[in-house]
């Protein structure tokens, strides 16, 4: 499966864009027992700094989302981060999906940038 996403992201302050994947019903339960795929998520502040890096605007991040329950969610095993020497405002960025039978493949403008495989 491929999916993909065509962004520019606006220069409001505390204005987030996320794109995530959910299933349409929840066949083994409650989230996130049915899991969620975080195909990317920007926040809008031009300079929210940790230990130097912008997380703001230039950076993006993807995970996925599972686990028996909220307090015990799996997502920081899979978590990647995009940092971007441009603020992801300045222009239209392409985030894509690619799921195969062996793995999960995050792209930024067409470079891999996070794998996840099952384990």
């Amino acid at each position: 499966m491929n999916f993909t996403e065509i962004i520019k992201k606006l220069n409001e302050s505390y204005l987030k864009i996320k794109k995530r994947l959910m299933p349409y019903s929840s066949v083994y339960g409650s989230w996130p027992r049915s899991g969620e795929i975080d195909l990317t998520e920007v926040h809008g502040n031009r300079k929210i700094m940790n230990w130097g890096t912008n997380v703001g605007i230039n950076q993006t991040t993807s995970d996925l989302h599972f686990g028996p329950s909220a307090s015990c969610n799996g997502f920081m095993k899979t978590l990647k981060i995009k940092n971007s020497n441009v603020g992801l405002n300045e222009n239209f960025n392409r985030f894509k999906l690619v799921w195969t039978s062996s793995d999960i493949k995050f792209y930024f403008n067409d470079v891999i940038y996070g794998t996840v495989n099952p384990s």
